[in-house]
Order: structure tokens, then C-alpha cells, then sequence
């Protein structure tokens, strides 16, 4: 019982690696393009360019 505990443990947490790992690489695709800003003003400086 405590084996099969232990596989399951092992086997979920590399999913969730996974998935996580996957989740990065589309974020950072995301990211690379100006017009998928999360802030109105495109960076941390809170700079408005005209």
C-alpha cells in the first residue's frame, strides 16, 4: 500500500510538472508580442509613449 501511495505521488508531480512547464513556454510566447500587454501602459515604468 505505501508503495502504490508513493507511485501515485511520484506520478502526479510529474504531470503537474508537465503541465506547468507547458503552461511557461506558452506565456512566454505570449509575451514576446507587444500587443498581449497585461498592463494598459506595456511596462512596469507606467511610461505612455505618444
Amino acid at each position: 500500500m505505501r508503495n502504490l501511495m508513493l507511485a501515485w505521488l511520484i506520478t502526479s508531480s510529474l504531470v503537474v510538472l508537465a503541465k506547468s512547464s507547458s503552461a511557461n513556454d506558452q506565456l512566454s510566447q505570449f509575451s514576446e508580442n507587444p500587443a498581449n500587454s497585461v498592463m494598459p501602459t506595456g511596462n512596469c515604468a507606467n511610461h505612455r509613449h505618444s
